[in-house]
């Protein structure tokens, strides 16, 4: 039956009715009050039960009782406890000051956001890693894609499984940093394996579409050397997006073929680049704007109004055009070179551990994991190379059937 201290309690919360002689109203009001009565106590079980739990919901609805009232009561327990937002907000700053590129920063902040919104700015002591599941459920459930993307339009369509592992290894940064930096006593995501999607192919530019690309370049105009030099030292170095708009002249050393690119922030690293790609740089050089506004970078802009160097977006869309000239079907953009570059390099006999050095990647796990990935007609070529047998016997094309 409903004791008498309930309706006092209750009656603090808006919408609420005077009880009448319902057994679920009388078992809902016992059950939340023992919950209340528990969580002010400093019960951590009884506060994460009033804020998720679907049953609270049910005895909220039972008595007519807004929920979220019963949420904000449980949160003001929390005085001086760190929000979810507020952790975000740590992350995002201690990874600022760790010389991260703004990309990354905004990754984080991007796909963090679907989190607070799932699970609400609460405490982030009491998230569990159940929590930390029903979100993933959530996420591989989610009917739409890109929502609150900087570069495209949300549409109908579940997420990739690539993108729920990005959202996922983003929700582990969280808690691992709060867990390093003694924010948190347990860590809700210590425990979550990351999705590992079934292992594709990468996109890599084809040796026929390249050229279809450098073939529209050979009128000779200004623009024609621009982008021809652009081509050859994508194609040549496999550097990032980042490191091709950042690059100085001065970081290029036509004398021992080596150019500095500064990639993902502040991190620096030479690449190597041979003769066809410094006669393209060469020839460029030899006809860019010397104009200080347009600043000490090595590809810049040639419209009047230009300034400094050419963007990210810039190198798209130039390379879109081009595509689009060549009659290019496949993939055109700055990372299928990149692509392109580690496959060509793996199929011709390179090591994993020199491709890593050569992409700028922190482990050759990474490499191994993005490019080590063959066909069984490249498989059995590469084996056809390789194999110890052909030291002690010679080549052979395969066997008999």
């Amino acid at each position: 039956m409903l004791t008498g201290e309930a309706i006092p309690l209750l009656s603090r919360y808006p919408r609420i009715r005077p009880p009448r002689r319902d057994p679920w109203r009388d078992l809902a009001a016992s059950i939340l009050l023992r919950a209340v009565r528990d969580a002010r106590s400093g019960d951590e079980e009884a506060r994460h039960w009033l804020v998720f739990s679907d049953d609270c919901f049910f005895y909220c609805a039972c008595l007519s009782l807004d929920h979220r009232s019963v949420r904000k009561f449980v949160l003001a327990l929390y005085v001086g406890v760190m929000l979810l937002s507020q952790a975000v907000d740590l992350l995002l700053i201690a990874t600022r000051a760790d010389g991260r590129a703004e990309a990354t920063i905004a990754g984080y902040d991007r796909m963090l956001k679907p989190l607070l919104t799932f699970l609400g700015d609460v405490p982030v002591e009491i998230v569990t890693i159940d929590d930390v599941r029903a979100y993933i459920v959530h996420l591989m459930d989610r009917p739409s894609r890109w929502p609150d993307h900087p570069k495209h339009q949300e549409r109908e369509g579940t997420l990739s499984p690539f993108t729920v592992a990005s959202y996922v290894r983003a929700v582990k940064r969280l808690f691992n940093f709060l867990e390093a930096e003694d924010r948190i006593k347990s860590n809700p995501a210590r425990r979550i394996r990351t999705p590992r999607p079934k292992r594709v192919l990468p996109k890599g530019i084809s040796h026929a579409d390249l050229l279809a690309l450098l073939a529209t370049c050979e009128a000779g105009g200004v623009i024609d050397l621009r982008d021809r030099g652009i081509l050859l030292f994508l194609a040549d170095t496999g550097c990032r997006l980042g490191g091709l708009c950042g690059l100085r002249i001065e970081d290029v050393d036509f004398a021992r073929g080596l150019a500095m690119v500064t990639e993902k922030g502040d991190k620096t690293r030479f690449v190597p680049f041979l003769t066809p790609t410094a006669e393209a740089l060469r020839a460029w050089l030899a006809v860019r704007p010397q104009d200080q506004d347009r600043g000490p970078w090595m590809f810049v802009g040639l419209s009047p109004r230009a300034r400094k160097g050419l963007t990210s977006n810039g190198v798209a869309q130039m390379l879109a055009r081009r595509g689009r000239r060549a009659g290019v079907t496949g993939p055109v953009n700055a990372h299928s070179f990149r692509h392109g570059f580690a496959r060509d390099f793996l199929l011709s006999g390179g090591d994993l551990g020199t491709l890593s050095d050569l992409m700028g990647h922190e482990g050759v796990e990474i490499t191994k994991d993005y490019y080590g990935i063959f066909t069984i007609r490249e498989l059995q070529e590469k084996h056809r190379r390789h194999s110890p047998l052909v030291q002690l016997f010679g080549g052979g094309d395969g066997c008999d059937s």
